[in-house]
């Protein structure tokens, strides 16, 4: 089978499918305008209608932004698909979800105004991106045209306050009552008509492809039909009314068929026809699928056998002064063929030279290796000493707490006890290791240790609450010594504490830090020379039952 029979097979197959689905859309419609089914099918069926437009114009928005290379062309291209997905998403809401909502009715349909005055005017951008590099932008006198656009959609929908566009002799008691156009109505009509005319002429003088005056005839007997079908349905046609009464239904097909024409035509260029490029690369090269069966090959590509091929897999293939490499793609395998006798042959001088210098690298690697290993352990011999040196006090608590009782409710308090110094110790030596990396860390790791130690009072029976608006960095000194402060507090106040409120804000590497706690005042007695050598500073009050704690550590302060 040729390439040009087996692409005609796909694209008839790819129609056959889009009519079809449009085909069930139409039966739907039917249905529901004559009342062939009750209520509930009815409206599934309409549902139904609506999901498979919206299908078909998702499905064709994929499709463009993988056919199509130019970035500001599929710009334009994907904008009109995001409008015309809007359409319809309006429509369906207006006659499915907000029957009996006059008001938000009446907007939705004067919403279908968006698309179908801005679609015309993304088709003139389009044009004239069309023949221009990736990064042409749009002159100002031409995007002055969007001025008119956009006060025609102002006064369609502020149409209820003054009825320019649309008059009700009847008032506006429901969302189908009758409505008569006026002038601004036919102004805006025209100005719709003018910006499709003018898309049309300056898609003919941008496109390079050749006979573009023959494939242009493809996009103007859509836009000529929509033309006629809406004088139809201006003139309320009723033939039309029955057959193609859905505007939104039929324009979003004739606009769709527009632009995939232009596409197909090559007006607008596509990337297509890369099989034949493909076939005359000077690359012996080919595609395969799954099971190794070849889909596509250059002309001078040689043949392998399927566990040749499957062999890459693994890795490349020798095959003497060739090698047969592959990678997987979407679908299958790629496979290609490289000359590498220059490759071989440098090699092999390469191999002679390493093998003469192997030893005296072996000798000098063992040596470094050695200091290395040995630089290593005194650091981490340093940083556990360190470590050990910091959290000395919490670990001769610890070691307390853990001494047999008797009392099992004792022994469950010290468990809980055991808990909250523990998670202490984890999060200050974890401190102390990223600070060994950085002189200043994130300011929510700070939030981190605060917010595991008071996860472990709950283990004490303690309620607990901890709000914290940490930005920026914090030096690790500081970090360390807030973090301090916090757990000299919890364990002051822990044999009494019933309830903590903690507030932490960190910002421009200063600390604030509050406490409310509901336990004996006298407990609480800050280590001043901890608040001096760190130049921090605290105040404890007592307010109503609680004791309030109020906690500064300014930038810098816990280096001095």
């Amino acid at each position: 089978m040729t390439r040009n029979s087996k692409k005609y097979r796909q694209d008839k197959k790819i129609l056959l499918t889009v009519a079809a689905l449009i085909l069930c859309a139409v039966v739907c419609r039917l249905f529901s305008r004559f009342d062939v089914v009750d209520d509930a099918l009815n409206y599934l069926c309409s549902l139904l209608r609506s999901i498979i437009y919206m299908g078909i114009i998702i499905t064709w928005g994929v499709s463009v932004r993988r056919r199509v290379l130019n970035r500001s062309v599929r710009r334009y291209l994907m904008a009109i698909a995001a409008l015309l997905l809007f359409w319809f998403g309006i429509r369906t809401c207006k006659f499915l979800f907000l029957e009996g909502i006059p008001a938000l009715q009446y907007y939705c349909w004067y919403g279908y105004y968006i698309p179908m005055i801005l679609i015309p005017l993304m088709g003139i951008y389009l044009a004239c991106c069309l023949g221009r590099s990736e990064n042409y932008t749009l002159p100002t006198q031409l995007k002055v045209i969007t001025v008119p656009a956009i006060l025609f959609i102002l006064l369609i929908l502020t149409n209820n306050f003054h009825q320019k566009v649309f008059a009700f002799p009847f008032g506006l008691e429901d969302a189908e009552c009758i409505y008569v156009h006026k002038p601004l109505y036919f102004v805006c009509l025209g100005w719709m008509f003018a910006e499709v005319i003018a898309f049309l002429a300056l898609l003919l003088v941008r496109s390079h492809v050749p006979n573009k005056k023959k494939r242009i005839w493809g996009p103007v007997i859509p836009a000529a039909a929509a033309l006629l079908y809406c004088i139809g349905y201006l003139m309320g046609s009723k033939i039309l009314f029955m057959i193609a009464g859905d505007m939104t239904a039929v324009m979003t097909l004739i606009m769709l068929s527009v632009c995939e024409i232009c596409i197909q035509s090559r007006l607008i260029p596509s990337n297509t026809r890369y099989s034949e490029l493909f076939h005359a690369s000077t690359i012996g090269a080919q595609i395969v699928d799954t099971s190794y069966n070849i889909c596509l090959a250059s002309d001078n590509a040689k043949e392998f056998s399927k566990e040749m091929m499957r062999c890459t897999e693994e890795g490349p293939v020798e095959m003497g002064n060739e090698r047969l490499s592959g990678a997987p793609v979407a679908g299958g395998h790629v496979l290609w063929v490289e000359d590498i006798s220059m490759v071989q042959d440098v090699l092999k001088k390469l191999e002679r030279i390493s093998s003469r210098l192997s030893e005296n690298n072996n000798l000098l690697k063992a040596e470094v290796e050695l200091k290395e290993k040995q630089a290593q352990t005194d650091e981490h011999m340093r940083i556990y000493d360190k470590i050990t040196e910091e959290v000395a006090p919490q670990l001769q608590k610890l070691e307390s707490l853990l001494t047999f009782s008797e009392d099992p409710a004792k022994t469950r308090e010290n468990l809980g006890l055991v808990c909250v110094i523990s998670s202490y110790i984890k999060r200050r030596s974890n401190l102390i290791l990223l600070g060994e990396e950085a002189s200043f860390l994130p300011a929510q790791e700070l939030e981190y240790c605060l917010r595991e130690s008071m996860e472990n009072l709950r283990l004490c029976g303690v309620a607990g609450s901890l709000s914290c608006r940490c930005k920026g960095i914090l030096s690790k000194d500081s970090s360390v010594a807030a973090y301090a402060f916090f757990e000299m507090i919890l364990e002051a106040a822990l044999p009494t504490m019933n309830a903590i409120l903690v507030n932490l804000t960190v910002e421009s590497e200063s600390v604030e830090m509050t406490f409310s706690i509901s336990c004996d005042l006298s407990a609480i007695v800050p280590d001043r020379e901890f608040l001096a050598q760190h130049n921090a500073a605290a105040i404890v009050s007592k307010q109503e039952d609680d004791v309030h704690i109020a906690f500064l550590l300014p930038k810098g302060g816990a280096a001095k």
